[in-house]
């Protein structure tokens, strides 16, 4: 082998080598969740078919003890009144429903995070998110009447600089209500949330 080819079989040995070190690897984790807990202050609308407008504000709290499960307990207040179509039909017959207006909800439950990713927008900044299934059980205070309560939904949770928090879910609501004239009845809702808080990592 001739020099010139000796030089060369190094050069592309070398350079073969170097890219190798230079590839690309699995990007750790933005934000961990295990062992951290969290607080997000949180505003939500429940839509029912009762007759009521509901706008809510509350807090939620929790519990991350692996990187895929948590636990979660959730305070939320409601301000309740009567719907337009409601007002019209008080105000002409003097009638109101028989569901009661609902004040506050507490329940305690579970986030299980599917999985971990990330996406550009305005080809700036990156927004990493889990997206996530959330589950509760609780009651629901409407005037004197305590309602169970489930909700199960879909949630998506984003994670920005100094550890800020920011989520979006969507969970289905069935509540169990005894009503004056029709005795026990279970209804269906709709519970839209935001919430925006801070976690606290590496408990």
């Amino acid at each position: 082998m001739s020099v010139g080819r000796l030089i060369l079989t190094i050069a592309l040995f070398l350079s073969t080598s170097a890219q190798a070190q230079e590839r690309a690897t699995v990007q750790e984790r933005f934000a961990t969740k295990e062992s951290s807990i969290y607080g997000h202050a949180t505003v939500s609308s429940h839509v029912r078919n009762d007759f009521y407008d509901s706008i809510g504000a509350g807090v939620d709290l929790g519990f991350w003890g692996t990187e895929n499960i948590g636990g979660e307990l959730r305070l939320h207040y409601f301000n309740t009144t009567l719907g337009a179509e409601a007002q019209r039909i008080q105000e002409t017959t003097g009638l109101t429903p028989d569901a009661r207006p609902q004040d506050m909800m507490v329940s305690a439950g579970a986030r299980w995070s599917l999985g971990y990713g990330k996406f550009h927008i305005w080809e700036r900044w990156v927004v990493h998110f889990d997206p996530q299934l959330v589950g509760h059980a609780g009651v629901t205070f409407a005037e004197t009447r305590l309602l169970p309560t489930l909700s199960l939904g879909f949630s998506f949770l984003t994670h920005w600089r100094w550890n800020i928090q920011a989520k979006f879910d969507l969970q289905i609501t069935v509540q169990s209500e005894e009503r004056a004239a029709r005795g026990q009845v279970t209804s269906l809702g709709f519970l839209p949330m935001l919430g925006v808080g801070w976690a606290w990592e590496g408990l």
